[in-house]
């Protein structure tokens, strides 16, 4: 648990994904767990990144403590993210889009959950000993990842893909902001 985050969704999400079986489902319901927990998990990513970049703001010094009040936006643009992909994966269930099939398997073939738990693990190890911007490089390369793949396959109409781009990319502008305060 680095950084007071309860990550347990990375490693459900982790958990859930390595035990898709080689055949492929043929029905995006039978995929709920996966996807709520791909869910959860992408919260949880984003809750620590935040996390992260307090304690970065935490450390600067009286010039640029003022990029703190940036991070107030960086939770609300996870929150608007997160509702986004909840309504597009309860749209997509209910109308059983076999897009979801394959974004789950893309899911488990990519390792990104792996990634996500081996993120958590080495900043738990290292979080008495590292410098919380080191963290903030490594959190952000990996929720990059996750945004990435977030891109390819959700957003199913195309406002709402917009409205999900819009909110990630105030993600990383604020991720951008506050990482300069070293």
């Amino acid at each position: 648990m680095a950084y007071g985050i309860n990550t347990q969704p990375l490693y459900q999400l982790r958990d859930v994904v390595a035990q898709l079986p080689e055949e492929l489902f043929s029905s995006a319901r039978e995929l709920e767990p996966v996807l709520f927990s791909f869910l959860n998990a992408f919260d949880c990513l984003l809750r620590l990144m935040n996390a992260i970049l307090t304690r970065c703001t935490e450390r600067a010094n009286e010039q640029r403590s003022y990029r703190r009040q940036f991070l107030p936006i960086f939770d609300q643009a996870r929150e608007r993210s997160f509702s986004l992909l909840n309504s597009d994966i309860r749209e997509g269930l209910e109308e059983n889009r076999v897009e979801f099939i394959e974004m789950t398997y893309a899911l488990r073939d990519s390792l990104l959950a792996d990634e996500m738990v081996t993120l958590d693990k080495s900043l738990a190890e290292s979080e008495e000993t590292a410098e919380p911007e080191e963290h903030a490089d490594a959190a952000e390369t990996v929720t990059d990842s996750l945004k990435d793949f977030i891109k390819k396959f959700f957003g199913g109409k195309l406002i709402g893909k917009k409205r999900l781009e819009s909110a990630l990319h105030t993600i990383n502008e604020i991720i951008s902001i506050v990482k300069k305060v070293v």
